[in-house]
């Protein structure tokens, strides 16, 4: 099972969305490309708690829906 970012670095998700906890500290001890991937994973987090599509919030934010999931996978 894969861990995720966690959001104010007190608690990741797996690929089903459920949170997992981590220790204090872990976001800041993460390079700057884990923390790039970590922005995407709070994004995408965003996006689905307001159930929201890429679509609809790419097109929202004046960007493609490909831009947008590029942003969320870190790419």
């Amino acid at each position: 099972m894969a861990l995720h970012a966690p959001p104010s670095g007190r608690g990741g998700y797996d690929l089903r969305g459920k949170c997992i906890r981590e220790p204090a500290g872990y976001l800041e001890d993460m390079s700057a490309a884990s923390q790039e991937t970590a922005v995407g994973v709070l994004l995408r987090h965003w996006r689905l708690r307001r159930r929201r599509s890429q679509l609809d919030l790419a097109l929202d934010a004046g960007i493609s829906a490909r831009h947008l999931s590029f942003a969320e996978t870190g790419r």
